[in-house]
């Protein structure tokens, strides 16, 4: 779901309500927001027999002119007479201005189509003080929850959010619709095949990109193509020059790598790849290129339009992690990620290349990753370490030792525990990676 942000409209006042009136009921500010040091008085005491002060359906205290240790919030007192019982609501405020960090934006999904009302808002504010509430206008409808449905098309809503203070936060959206194209700026990805093997110039590259034909694009070793298509190279690091039929224009960087450099895993190798993701030529002078033993994905995260992954570097007994954004459009499946990282501080033995595989196969957002619920025991490990899977699903299991080298391997389908035998398993720390249907966990084991 993604984040539109909007000019708020902030307001701040303290309530009166049903009648109440300064000589009635006056109030203390607390300190500050966190405290709970106001207090509130009833100055006109003879015209009631009895009173009820009330934080909500809690009776704080009965009778006695003033209530104290009140927090910022709202209140209300029950007062009592020959003429029957009234209520009054009264609003406790810090002397800082409770107002000062209410803000928020409207987070937006697109309806599927122009006649589909079935877009989705809802107001994401930070500050204020709880309860909230909510008025939502628009087509004719007016809403009161933090998020709205069934929403048409090209149809602007507004709401207002007060909180327990009285601040008020206004801010509108459009729905949109998401058959519509947009204009994305100018990119170009490029897709590299290593060399077969060290000084023969064999590698290749293949460009996506999606300027305005007839373009062209120069390559740092003086070849130029019309196609995207580049062949017989050799292994280095290369800069590409793009340049489309309207002037537009970007420039990217990529790796030819030779085998002693690259490191490919072989996860998800029975299943079909639906699509090859590449992002740009990553920087990274802390690795020793020279001692890495393995590369792999360690885990990732994602929403509608990218694709956050978590690469681990091993070096010995020493791990570092390369955090690489990839463009992704949501669809479930099993991709290959591309990673090439360099260091343009150094002129030898400057850079390596990885691919991986990843399998998404849960809806957008991972927003319940169950994975994050498996039990694992017993913790450190002795003869065995026992996987209790959060549901009957297909999963891969791999124990990656301190110096990247993979000790276990296994998939398994429609199974909800896993047990790994551990007793030929030296004493030490390990990496645990489960993959299953719902995302991907990472974590550390000690035997």
């Amino acid at each position: 779901m993604r984040k539109l942000h909007f000019k708020s409209i902030l307001a701040c006042a303290v309530l009166l309500m049903s009648g109440l009136t300064f000589a009635q009921v006056s109030t203390t500010n607390t300190t500050d927001n966190s405290s709970c040091d106001g207090a509130a008085t009833l100055l006109d005491t003879t015209n009631y027999t009895s009173w009820t002060w009330m934080s909500g359906n809690t009776v704080l205290q009965t009778n006695g002119s003033v209530v104290q240790n009140l927090c910022v919030g709202s209140y209300s007192i029950n007062l009592t007479n020959g003429g029957g019982d009234t209520t009054f609501t009264f609003v406790v405020t810090s002397n800082n201005n409770p107002c000062a960090n209410f803000g928020g934006s409207i987070s937006s999904q697109a309806a599927t189509s122009p006649t589909n009302c079935n877009g989705v808002m809802s107001v994401v504010f930070s500050g204020g003080t709880a309860p909230y509430a909510y008025s939502w206008t628009g087509n004719g409808t007016n809403y009161t929850t933090q998020t709205i449905s069934n929403l048409c098309p090209n149809t602007t809503y507004t709401v207002n959010v007060i909180d327990a203070n009285g601040c008020q936060l206004t801010v509108s959206g459009t729905v949109s619709d998401s058959s519509v194209n947009t204009i994305d700026s100018l990119y170009a990805y490029p897709y590299p095949t290593n060399v077969s093997e060290d000084n023969v110039c064999d590698g290749s590259v293949d460009f996506q990109t999606n300027a305005v034909a007839p373009y062209q694009i120069y390559l740092s070793n003086g070849q130029v193509s019309s196609t995207g298509m580049f062949t017989n190279l050799c292994q280095g690091i290369y800069t590409a020059v793009i340049i489309g039929a309207n002037s537009d224009s970007t420039s990217t960087t990529f790796i030819i790598s030779n085998p002693s450099n690259n490191f490919s895993n072989p996860s998800y190798s029975d299943s079909t790849v639906i699509d090859s993701l590449v992002t740009d030529l990553q920087e990274n002078c802390q690795v020793n290129y020279a001692n890495i033993d393995s590369v792999y994905v360690a885990s990732y995260t994602f929403d509608s339009d990218s694709l956050e992954v978590v690469w681990l570097i091993v070096e010995g007994n020493t791990t570092s992690t390369q955090v690489v954004s990839y463009p992704f459009t949501g669809q479930n499946g099993v991709y290959s990620l591309g990673l090439n990282v360099y260091c343009p501080g150094k002129t030898t033995g400057n850079y390596f290349s990885a691919t991986d595989r990843i399998a998404i196969t849960s809806s957008l957002g991972l927003a319940d990753n169950l994975l994050e619920n498996i039990k694992l025991y017993p913790v450190p490990m002795q003869n065995e370490l026992n996987i209790a899977l959060p549901e009957v699903g297909n999963y891969e299991v791999k124990l990656i030792d301190l110096m990247g080298r993979t000790v276990f391997s296994s998939t398994a389908n429609q199974v909800d525990f896993m047990q790994i035998a551990t007793t030929s398993f030296a004493h030490g720390s390990y990496t645990l990676i489960i993959q299953g249907q719902n995302g991907q966990l990472v974590q550390s084991v000690i035997k």
